[in-house]
């Protein structure tokens, strides 16, 4: 499955990794699937770890729509922080594009190049260890 959907135990995180070849069209539906769940407003961080993605084919279209979801969702939950872990210059350049388009009002969103200090940025701004 090009993406897995993690919740941690305390359901005020989930982590989105994209695996493999993974398409925008894959962002969009997975993507969706966490705005609809039921613990959505609950929830107090995301984090997006590309670090196992070997191709990463989106569209700038689909960058927009990505975004456009997150804007609509951010009403629903907009303290929800989002780190973006991007290791390679594709995908932070992807990320860095998305970033540009969250709304002021919308998700608290920083693009890394790797997991540990998207995690460390997380527990700076939540003020807590993660699980």
């Amino acid at each position: 499955m090009p993406i897995e959907i993690q919740y941690t135990e305390d359901k005020i995180g989930v982590v989105f990794c994209a695996v493999g070849r993974v398409t925008g069209e894959e962002i969009i539906a997975a993507q969706q699937t966490i705005h609809e769940s039921d613990g959505f407003v609950g929830l107090r961080y995301w984090i997006v770890d590309r670090s196992r993605c070997t191709e990463y084919t989106v569209s700038t279209d689909e960058v927009s729509q990505i975004a456009d979801m997150a804007n609509k969702a951010a009403k629903r939950n907009p303290h929800l922080l989002m780190a973006l872990v991007s290791e390679t210059d594709l995908q932070f350049g992807i990320s860095r594009m998305y970033e540009a388009q969250i709304d002021a009002n919308g998700f608290k969103t920083m693009s890394f190049r790797d997991r540990a200090s998207a995690e460390k940025w997380i527990e700076n701004e939540l003020g807590q260890s993660l699980p």
